[in-house]
């Protein structure tokens, strides 16, 4: 120990402003490293979801084409519930909300309804 550890110990102790800031410096890169990892996975994931949603456009787009042309279910019929279903949300505005769909999709009806062809 030298002179100037011998009479300010508590100095030599406590980190300094300099090594403080450093170690700031060296916290915030490994949280931008993160975030750069973080963002590039979100970005993976939006791509994904794209093509997912992209898929089953597709596959809905071919199921109504076929209900249509067999006669089972008309474009107009579609049109009318589409409708009827944007408007449950409380907004006219051509989307659902997910939950509101994911709520009819579990509510028990008493009887149900008869098939026609």
């Amino acid at each position: 120990m030298g002179l100037f550890g011998f009479y300010f110990p508590s100095l030599l102790q406590t980190p300094t402003q300099g090594d403080q800031m450093q170690r700031l410096v060296m916290l915030q890169g490994r949280r931008g490293a993160r975030q750069v990892r973080e963002t590039a996975g979100l970005a993976k994931r939006v791509a994904e979801l794209e093509k997912d949603a992209g898929f089953l456009a597709l596959l809905l787009g071919a199921v109504l084409e076929r209900l249509d042309r067999k006669g089972v279910v008309t474009k107009d019929d579609l049109r009318t519930e589409m409708a009827a279903l944007d408007s449950l949300d409380g907004v006219e505005d051509g989307r659902l909300d997910i939950r509101i769909l994911r709520g009819k999709a579990t509510e028990k009806r008493s009887q149900p309804k008869a098939y026609v062809r």
